[in-house]
């Protein structure tokens, strides 16, 4: 039987040629324009970026185009990463087909960290939190975007993902618990919103 992340890998290698099209490509488009005038006003233009579980690269194709910083994605799959270097191969921008668990970044600090719609993948959430912390420069932030599970509706919409995407073990969090998480692990709350209901836009600051 295979494992969850051999399982993961499988989902998005497949998913990768038509991840930008119909509605969940548009989620994705909507989802990385916000993020990026997010970035133009909260950071310099010489901000290093990195873009966890960065999908087929189309926030780094954004923020390559102000940003003049060390800009790198990171995401498990290979297909994932094929998708992103040709999207970005006339842009200053690195892509690390890496597990985020296990990546080896080595010092490489940023002003930023982003994870859109990956977070629920992960095994070892706590792990991610601390590699994220200790990644990210002093008041540097970690921006969150993932489907949350406050209410009945919210429920029923992870409910139907998991069944829509046959993902029956992936960890879904309430707006507290993954405060809780943070906080616990030396971040702050810089600011949350909803976005398009469902989801979360979490920015967290790295403590000075």
């Amino acid at each position: 039987m295979k494992d969850k992340k051999q399982q993961t890998i499988e989902q998005f290698d497949a998913w990768a040629k038509g991840y930008e099209e119909g509605l969940w490509g548009h989620y994705f488009s909507k989802s990385n324009k916000y993020i990026y005038s997010l970035l133009m006003r909260e950071l310099p233009q010489n901000a290093d970026l990195l873009d966890v579980g960065c999908g087929t690269g189309g926030l780094l194709a954004l923020a390559a185009e102000h940003f003049r910083g060390n800009i790198i994605g990171l995401d498990l799959s290979s297909e994932m990463i094929r998708f992103a270097q040709e999207k970005n191969k006339d842009k200053e921008v690195q892509f690390i087909h890496a597990d985020v668990e296990e990546a080896d970044l080595r010092d490489q600090q940023f002003n930023a960290i982003i994870c859109m719609n990956s977070f629920h993948h992960y095994q070892d959430h706590k792990c991610v939190v601390k590699k994220m912390i200790h990644h990210l420069k002093r008041g540097g932030v970690f921006i969150l975007l993932d489907p949350i599970t406050d209410n009945y509706l919210r429920k029923i919409w992870v409910n139907l993902l998991n069944n829509m995407f046959k993902e029956t073990d992936v960890k879904y969090f309430s707006k507290k618990e993954l405060n809780n998480m943070m906080i616990d692990e030396g971040f702050r709350i810089k600011g949350q919103k909803p976005f398009m209901y469902f989801a979360l836009l979490s920015v967290y600051e790295k403590e000075l």
